[in-house]
């Protein structure tokens, strides 16, 4: 690749990087995760917090949504391209996107930014004891392996601005290189990784309008290696799932006992948190 090339591959990608300045998209303080008592114990006791399997989410349609929903903004873009490299690139894209869930692989761990969220606590804990813990944000970028945090977007029309925009920054990318000439092979092959990969990250980020209500944020991570991942069974179920780690200490700020818990289980959770070391956490 030429130094223009390399040039114009570091400005797009920075571009996909670049954090919004919409104040709805501003990263909270603290970022809460609704848990069982077993979940609450786990995360406290190993320091740890478990990324599950994009292709295993309880809701199965959600992997479903944001892949048909990319798939089709693609292919309407490539109906009609007159530009060979461009096809070359949302080509490449197109089959990419096919391969989340198969080939391709991403690891969630969830949250919200509500610490007392009616819908959250019924789909969590029973009715002996639901728990929410409250993460600091600014640590959580911290975890290992790296991953991206990211907050959901509900909206049909916002996802649909998203997707059409990073195409286009792309598409504008390759125009302006050729307008130097021919851009090379690997130039494309190399935009079209950067692409592909952010519009995997946007996928990961996007939800049915339906669950506007979860206000839902992730920690995404994309496997690199399969060393990494471990399983449990569940309910006749092989589940795949990694593990979220810190160097320096799970960054827990509270936790939260739901209301209707029995009074023992506050006792319970000073207790949990004073046996391994976590003093200074409120509950």
């Amino acid at each position: 690749m030429t130094q223009h090339e390399e040039a114009a591959l570091r400005k797009l990608d920075a571009a996909f990087r670049t954090v919004s300045l919409n104040p709805k998209d501003a990263v909270p303080d603290v970022l809460y995760h609704y848990t069982s008592a077993r979940g609450l114990a786990g995360i406290v006791a190993s320091r740890r917090l478990r990324a599950g399997n994009f292709g295993y989410l309880n809701d199965s349609m959600e992997l479903r949504y944001g892949g048909n929903l990319i798939e089709q903004i693609v292919s309407e873009r490539l109906q009609g391209e007159p530009n060979v490299q461009v096809k070359k690139v949302l080509g490449v894209v197109h089959r990419v996107i096919e391969l989340i869930g198969k080939e391709l692989e991403f690891y969630l761990a969830c949250f919200c930014t509500e610490s007392d969220l009616l819908g959250q606590w019924r789909g969590y804990g029973s009715s002996k004891g639901r728990y929410c813990i409250g993460f600091e944000t600014e640590r959580l970028y911290l975890a290992k392996p790296k991953s991206t945090l990211t907050r959901v977007l509900y909206d049909g029309e916002r996802q649909k601005s998203s997707v059409a925009k990073d195409i286009s920054r792309a598409v504008d990318m390759i125009a302006e290189i050729a307008s130097d000439g021919d851009p090379s092979d690997d130039f494309a092959k190399r935009v079209s990784g950067v692409l592909a990969e952010k519009l995997v990250r946007d996928l990961c980020s996007f939800k049915h309008p339906g669950f506007h209500e979860e206000r839902e944020w992730r920690m995404v991570h994309r496997l690199e290696d399969l060393l990494a991942v471990e399983f449990e069974p569940v309910g006749g179920v092989i589940k795949p799932f990694i593990e979220l780690s810190w160097e320096s200490e799970i960054p827990i700020r509270e936790v939260i006992v739901g209301c209707g818990s029995p009074s023992h289980a506050f006792r319970a959770v000073e207790l949990l948190l004073m046996r391994n070391g976590f003093d200074q956490v409120t509950s």
